[in-house]
């Protein structure tokens, strides 16, 4: 099987936000831009800012205007004054978001890593989105043997990397509110990235910035959250078991078990959060009782379940704190 990792993930980080398309709903008037439209547009906007990789650069607006002229021409905005309402105000958003903010900018960020090394990696041949400003090292994709035989290519991209010295942020972006320590499944791809690094899976990656330390950066709608994964937090040998039993389960499970990254990361539930003598049923019953919650509340977005398995039914593992603690716990041991 071909894994592509990062567009792996994005699928499915996209997919909880969009909501099945009303056929009946196709010659409606639009009084504003829907919500997934209205992100499209910013993170392409923001995206395009970042890549020129200085601080000082206006492009993004140009890029702006003429993506919601797009969008017009699509017949995808309102007409008259309300399409002229939310172009100004997502434009007054797109520049709070690089200028505002007070100081927790993109424009404070790209300023504070002037010294480093702009970046993208490349593993395997895929196409992956241009960045004018950085360096773009291309690597073999990973070929890994399965223990039942096989083999498994994992290819994939990871742009919006700095490097200075033995330090590295990534940088991702998203258009919800992030709270202070608060875990979202926007930083899961990253975090892949960051074990494949560490994992010795890849040798010249690894040699490349496997012994870096790291951060990641999640560029939300108030600010900038930031996570530390020190080189010292994980040992080698530990992030190499991580990753081969993410992809040995990735292949080779075909039950169809939930375990809703977005509610666990939120809730901040890792498997020792209840109580150190909490039993696995206590555990399991919290977190189904945080699920059910968040399907049932239709104004919240962190999780919903998807529609095959809304047909073939679902449910939470049995043992959900042993692979919560395998799977996920680390991610949340941020520093």
């Amino acid at each position: 099987k071909n894994l592509k990792l990062e567009r792996c993930i994005i699928s499915v980080e996209v997919s909880l936000f969009v909501e099945k398309e009303d056929v009946s709903l196709k010659e409606a008037e639009y009084f504003q831009l829907d919500r997934l439209e209205t992100s499209q547009i910013l993170i392409k906007s923001l995206k395009q800012y970042v890549a020129t990789n200085d601080p000082n650069d206006t492009s993004y607006q140009e890029f702006y205007e003429s993506l919601f002229l797009h969008k017009m021409k699509k017949s995808a905005t309102p007409e008259g004054a309300f399409a002229k309402y939310d172009k100004e105000k997502i434009s007054q958003v797109l520049e709070d978001r690089i200028n505002g903010m007070q100081g927790d900018n993109l424009y404070n960020f790209l300023m504070q890593r002037r010294k480093s090394e702009f970046l993208n990696i490349q593993l395997g041949q895929q196409e992956t989105q241009t960045l004018s400003a950085c360096k773009t090292y291309h690597m073999p994709a990973i070929e890994y043997q399965l223990r039942q035989g096989g083999k498994m290519i994992v290819s994939g991209s990871s742009p919006f990397i700095w490097r200075f010295g033995q330090q590295i942020d990534i940088l991702l972006f998203c258009n919800t509110k992030i709270a202070r320590n608060e875990y979202t499944n926007h930083i899961l791809s990253a975090y892949i990235f960051l074990a494949i690094c560490r994992s010795g899976l890849h040798t010249e990656l690894q040699q490349f910035l496997g012994k870096s330390r790291a951060s990641i950066y999640l560029a939300h709608k108030q600010g900038i959250c930031r996570y530390d994964y020190p080189y010292e937090s994980f040992k080698q040998g530990e992030y190499r078991e991580y990753m081969e039993s993410l992809l040995h389960d990735c292949v080779l499970d075909n039950t169809y078990k939930i375990l809703p990254f977005q509610v666990i990361g939120k809730a901040r539930l890792a498997s020792d959060s209840v109580s150190p003598d909490a039993s696995e049923s206590e555990y399991y019953e919290l977190l189904t009782e945080k699920v059910v919650e968040s399907i049932q509340n239709e104004f919240n977005y962190d999780y919903q379940v998807p529609d095959y398995l809304q047909v073939s039914g679902y449910e939470l593992a049995s043992n959900v704190r042993d692979i919560v603690q395998k799977r996920i716990d680390p991610i949340l041991k941020a520093q």
